[in-house]
């Protein structure tokens, strides 16, 4: 079963599942998905539950803390005063400076 998987296998099954979503009525907000949309969403969803950019830094396998701190940037961005994150939107703000 597993004998014969190349990089495009996780791209056709992602691309297999979100056309099913669609059909069942699902919506998506981030276009294209892919699997680097899920790389990015773990990265932003660990800080926003207060992981430790270092430690992020280390999950992500990234050599400087430079790349990490993208995520901070984009997760900062997103922020609005409808949505509520264990990180205050105060927080995430100074992460910008």
């Amino acid at each position: 079963m597993w004998d014969v998987a190349s990089q495009e296998t996780p791209r056709n099954w992602l691309k297999a599942a979100v056309e099913r979503a669609k059909r069942d009525g699902v919506t998506f907000s981030v276009r294209p998905i892919t699997p680097h949309t899920f790389r990015h969403s773990y990265a932003v969803h660990l800080l926003m539950n207060g992981i430790h950019i270092k430690q992020v830094q280390s999950l992500m396998g990234h050599k400087r803390i430079e790349n990490t701190e993208v995520y901070t940037k984009i997760f900062a961005l997103d922020i609005t005063p409808d949505l509520s994150f264990s990180m205050s939107p105060t927080q995430a703000k100074l992460l910008l400076r």
